[in-house]
Protein backbone atom coordinates (compact mmCIF):
# COMPACT_ATOMS: atom_id res chain seq x y z
CA UNK A 1 0.00 0.00 0.00
CA UNK A 2 1.16 3.22 -0.96
CA UNK A 3 0.95 5.98 1.75
CA UNK A 4 0.89 9.96 1.56
CA UNK A 5 4.27 10.41 2.85
CA UNK A 6 5.61 7.83 -0.09
CA UNK A 7 4.05 9.99 -2.47
CA UNK A 8 6.58 12.64 -4.19
CA UNK A 9 5.90 15.77 -2.92
CA UNK A 10 4.15 17.35 -6.28
CA UNK A 11 2.07 14.25 -6.13
CA UNK A 12 0.39 15.55 -2.59
CA UNK A 13 1.24 19.36 -2.00
CA UNK A 14 -0.83 20.68 -5.34
CA UNK A 15 -4.33 20.61 -3.60
CA UNK A 16 -7.02 22.43 -2.40
CA UNK A 17 -4.20 23.95 0.64
CA UNK A 18 -1.95 25.29 -1.61
CA UNK A 19 -5.10 26.87 -3.35
CA UNK A 20 -5.90 28.36 -0.24
CA UNK A 21 -2.31 29.25 0.76
CA UNK A 22 -1.34 30.73 -2.35
CA UNK A 23 -4.89 32.36 -3.28
CA UNK A 24 -3.67 35.89 -3.68
CA UNK A 25 -1.02 35.04 -6.14
CA UNK A 26 -1.32 38.41 -8.76
CA UNK A 27 -3.65 38.08 -11.68
CA UNK A 28 -1.38 40.94 -12.56
CA UNK A 29 1.82 39.15 -12.45
CA UNK A 30 -0.27 36.83 -14.72
CA UNK A 31 -0.69 38.87 -16.87
CA UNK A 32 2.83 40.55 -17.36
CA UNK A 33 4.19 37.37 -17.93
CA UNK A 34 1.60 36.22 -21.03
CA UNK A 35 2.46 39.65 -22.64
CA UNK A 36 6.08 38.74 -22.61
CA UNK A 37 4.98 35.30 -23.64
CA UNK A 38 2.89 37.04 -26.68
CA UNK A 39 5.42 39.59 -27.79
CA UNK A 40 8.99 37.13 -27.87
CA UNK A 41 6.96 34.13 -29.12
CA UNK A 42 5.42 36.52 -31.58
CA UNK A 43 1.92 34.94 -30.78
CA UNK A 44 -1.26 35.84 -33.28
CA UNK A 45 -5.02 34.80 -32.67
CA UNK A 46 -5.37 31.05 -33.53
CA UNK A 47 -2.37 29.96 -33.02
CA UNK A 48 -1.95 26.59 -30.75
CA UNK A 49 -0.61 26.76 -27.53
CA UNK A 50 0.49 24.47 -24.56
CA UNK A 51 0.56 25.20 -21.17
CA UNK A 52 2.65 22.84 -19.43
CA UNK A 53 2.30 22.46 -15.55
CA UNK A 54 -0.35 25.39 -16.36
CA UNK A 55 -1.88 24.85 -12.13
CA UNK A 56 -4.38 26.63 -11.70
CA UNK A 57 -4.66 28.14 -15.38
CA UNK A 58 -3.90 31.97 -14.36
CA UNK A 59 -1.69 32.06 -17.76
CA UNK A 60 -3.97 29.66 -20.02
CA UNK A 61 -7.46 31.67 -19.45
CA UNK A 62 -5.17 34.99 -20.11
CA UNK A 63 -4.09 33.22 -23.37
CA UNK A 64 -7.36 31.91 -24.50
CA UNK A 65 -8.48 35.67 -23.84
CA UNK A 66 -5.94 37.09 -26.62
CA UNK A 67 -8.02 34.74 -28.90
CA UNK A 68 -5.48 31.14 -28.79
CA UNK A 69 -6.21 28.16 -29.22
CA UNK A 70 -4.78 26.82 -25.77
CA UNK A 71 -4.25 23.16 -24.09
CA UNK A 72 -3.72 23.53 -20.26
CA UNK A 73 -1.70 20.83 -19.01
CA UNK A 74 -1.28 19.64 -15.58
CA UNK A 75 -0.64 16.30 -12.93
CA UNK A 76 -3.38 18.43 -9.90
CA UNK A 77 -6.67 17.92 -10.46
CA UNK A 78 -7.73 19.66 -7.81
CA UNK A 79 -5.65 23.02 -10.01
CA UNK A 80 -7.05 21.45 -13.26
CA UNK A 81 -11.21 22.16 -11.51
CA UNK A 82 -10.04 25.25 -10.34
CA UNK A 83 -8.80 26.43 -13.71
CA UNK A 84 -11.80 24.85 -15.33
CA UNK A 85 -14.02 27.10 -12.65
CA UNK A 86 -12.01 30.17 -13.54
CA UNK A 87 -12.21 29.70 -17.43
CA UNK A 88 -15.62 29.67 -17.21
CA UNK A 89 -15.97 32.34 -15.01
CA UNK A 90 -13.95 34.23 -17.76
CA UNK A 91 -15.96 32.56 -20.61
CA UNK A 92 -12.91 31.79 -22.63
CA UNK A 93 -12.09 28.04 -24.17
CA UNK A 94 -9.47 26.05 -22.56
CA UNK A 95 -8.82 22.60 -23.39
CA UNK A 96 -7.85 21.09 -19.86
CA UNK A 97 -5.57 17.79 -20.04
CA UNK A 98 -4.31 15.70 -16.82
CA UNK A 99 -0.58 14.08 -17.14
CA UNK A 100 2.77 13.34 -15.75
CA UNK A 101 4.61 16.39 -17.94
CA UNK A 102 7.47 13.20 -18.47
CA UNK A 103 4.43 11.34 -20.32
CA UNK A 104 2.40 12.88 -22.30
CA UNK A 105 0.15 11.72 -25.45
CA UNK A 106 -0.48 14.80 -27.09
CA UNK A 107 0.35 14.93 -30.62
CA UNK A 108 2.89 17.34 -32.13
CA UNK A 109 1.59 20.40 -34.03
CA UNK A 110 1.43 23.44 -31.34
CA UNK A 111 2.56 26.82 -32.38
CA UNK A 112 4.30 27.26 -29.01
CA UNK A 113 5.06 25.67 -25.04
CA UNK A 114 4.68 27.82 -22.65
CA UNK A 115 5.97 26.35 -19.04
CA UNK A 116 5.49 28.90 -16.01
CA UNK A 117 6.31 30.02 -12.54
CA UNK A 118 8.99 27.78 -11.72
CA UNK A 119 7.06 24.40 -12.70
CA UNK A 120 10.49 22.46 -14.51
CA UNK A 121 13.43 20.89 -12.31
CA UNK A 122 10.72 18.97 -9.92
CA UNK A 123 12.32 15.45 -10.31
CA UNK A 124 15.27 14.23 -8.28
CA UNK A 125 16.77 12.26 -11.58
CA UNK A 126 18.29 14.87 -14.25
CA UNK A 127 16.92 12.11 -16.75
CA UNK A 128 13.34 12.70 -15.84
CA UNK A 129 13.59 16.60 -16.07
CA UNK A 130 15.24 15.94 -19.29
CA UNK A 131 12.01 14.00 -20.29
CA UNK A 132 9.90 17.04 -19.79
CA UNK A 133 12.13 19.15 -22.31
CA UNK A 134 12.11 16.21 -24.65
CA UNK A 135 8.27 16.28 -24.94
CA UNK A 136 8.63 19.96 -25.56
CA UNK A 137 10.62 19.58 -28.97
CA UNK A 138 8.63 17.04 -29.36
CA UNK A 139 4.72 18.52 -29.83
CA UNK A 140 6.03 21.98 -31.16
CA UNK A 141 5.85 22.67 -34.99
CA UNK A 142 9.21 23.09 -36.94
CA UNK A 143 10.54 26.91 -36.12
CA UNK A 144 7.91 26.44 -33.06
CA UNK A 145 8.39 28.78 -29.86
CA UNK A 146 9.06 27.49 -26.15
CA UNK A 147 9.06 29.92 -23.28
CA UNK A 148 10.50 28.48 -19.75
CA UNK A 149 9.99 30.55 -16.74
CA UNK A 150 12.55 29.14 -14.44
CA UNK A 151 14.02 30.56 -11.39
CA UNK A 152 17.26 32.74 -11.18
CA UNK A 153 19.98 30.90 -9.02
CA UNK A 154 22.33 33.37 -8.16
CA UNK A 155 19.25 35.66 -7.65
CA UNK A 156 17.87 32.79 -5.37
CA UNK A 157 21.63 32.17 -3.52
CA UNK A 158 21.86 35.66 -2.42
CA UNK A 159 17.87 36.43 -1.52
CA UNK A 160 17.02 33.45 0.61
CA UNK A 161 14.71 33.90 3.13
CA UNK A 162 15.22 31.43 5.47
CA UNK A 163 11.39 31.70 7.43
CA UNK A 164 8.10 33.59 6.72
CA UNK A 165 4.86 33.04 8.87
CA UNK A 166 1.70 34.45 7.60
CA UNK A 167 -2.03 34.01 8.33
CA UNK A 168 -4.63 32.98 5.38
CA UNK A 169 -8.48 33.52 7.06
CA UNK A 170 -8.55 30.94 10.22
CA UNK A 171 -4.88 29.55 9.35
CA UNK A 172 -1.28 30.08 10.10
CA UNK A 173 1.10 29.00 7.19
CA UNK A 174 5.03 28.74 7.96
CA UNK A 175 7.62 28.36 5.00
CA UNK A 176 10.98 26.83 5.90
CA UNK A 177 13.41 27.50 3.07
CA UNK A 178 17.17 26.19 2.82
CA UNK A 179 19.83 25.27 -0.21
CA UNK A 180 20.76 21.58 -0.63
CA UNK A 181 24.23 22.52 -1.94
CA UNK A 182 24.96 18.57 -2.79
CA UNK A 183 22.21 17.85 -4.78
CA UNK A 184 21.82 21.23 -5.62
CA UNK A 185 18.40 21.76 -4.83
CA UNK A 186 15.99 24.52 -3.20
CA UNK A 187 13.78 22.82 -0.46
CA UNK A 188 10.56 24.34 1.08
CA UNK A 189 8.41 23.00 3.94
CA UNK A 190 5.03 24.38 4.48
CA UNK A 191 3.11 24.08 7.80
CA UNK A 192 -0.31 24.98 8.08
CA UNK A 193 -1.47 24.96 11.10
CA UNK A 194 -6.01 25.68 11.46
CA UNK A 195 -8.01 24.90 14.30
CA UNK A 196 -5.35 23.35 16.08
CA UNK A 197 -4.25 20.79 13.94
CA UNK A 198 -1.39 20.88 11.55
CA UNK A 199 -0.53 19.75 7.61
CA UNK A 200 3.01 19.90 6.12
CA UNK A 201 4.09 19.64 3.15
CA UNK A 202 7.21 20.37 0.99
CA UNK A 203 8.52 21.33 -2.30
CA UNK A 204 11.99 20.86 -3.70
CA UNK A 205 13.20 22.32 -7.14
CA UNK A 206 16.50 21.47 -8.63
CA UNK A 207 18.97 24.34 -9.72
CA UNK A 208 20.26 24.93 -13.06
CA UNK A 209 22.42 27.62 -13.88
CA UNK A 210 21.51 29.63 -17.18
CA UNK A 211 23.95 27.51 -19.34
CA UNK A 212 23.36 24.16 -17.91
CA UNK A 213 19.86 24.94 -19.37
CA UNK A 214 20.56 26.50 -22.62
CA UNK A 215 22.91 23.26 -23.10
CA UNK A 216 20.03 20.94 -22.16
CA UNK A 217 17.62 22.78 -24.43
CA UNK A 218 19.74 22.79 -27.12
CA UNK A 219 21.14 19.21 -27.00
CA UNK A 220 17.42 18.55 -27.53
CA UNK A 221 17.13 21.16 -30.97
CA UNK A 222 15.62 23.79 -28.51
CA UNK A 223 17.49 26.81 -29.50
CA UNK A 224 17.40 29.48 -27.11
CA UNK A 225 17.19 33.09 -28.95
CA UNK A 226 16.81 35.43 -25.78
CA UNK A 227 16.88 35.42 -22.03
CA UNK A 228 14.79 37.77 -19.54
CA UNK A 229 15.15 38.40 -15.66
CA UNK A 230 11.92 39.54 -15.29
CA UNK A 231 8.50 39.49 -16.95
CA UNK A 232 9.00 43.76 -17.97
CA UNK A 233 12.07 41.95 -20.06
CA UNK A 234 15.08 43.06 -17.83
CA UNK A 235 17.88 41.31 -18.18
CA UNK A 236 19.67 38.64 -16.08
CA UNK A 237 21.50 39.13 -13.34
CA UNK A 238 21.44 38.50 -9.99
CA UNK A 239 19.35 41.55 -8.98
CA UNK A 240 16.15 40.23 -10.62
CA UNK A 241 14.87 36.85 -10.07
CA UNK A 242 13.60 35.04 -12.96
CA UNK A 243 15.82 32.97 -15.64
CA UNK A 244 12.82 33.22 -18.89
CA UNK A 245 14.43 31.61 -21.74
CA UNK A 246 12.85 32.11 -25.27
CA UNK A 247 13.51 29.85 -28.17
CA UNK A 248 12.21 27.83 -31.23
CA UNK A 249 12.87 24.02 -32.44
CA UNK A 250 15.09 24.03 -35.14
Amino acid sequence: MCHAQDLPWYRTWFNEDYLEVYGHRDEAEAERAVELAERELGLSPGDRVLDLCCGNARHSVELAARGLAVVALDLSSALLRSGARKARDEGVKVGFVQADARHIALRSGFDAVVNFFTSFGYFEADEDNELVLENIARVLTKRGRFLIDYLNVEHLQANLVPQTVWRVGSSSVREDRSIDTVNRRVNKTIAIERGGAEKRYSESVRLYSEDELKNMLESRGLSVLNAFGDYDGGTVDVARPRLILVGEKV
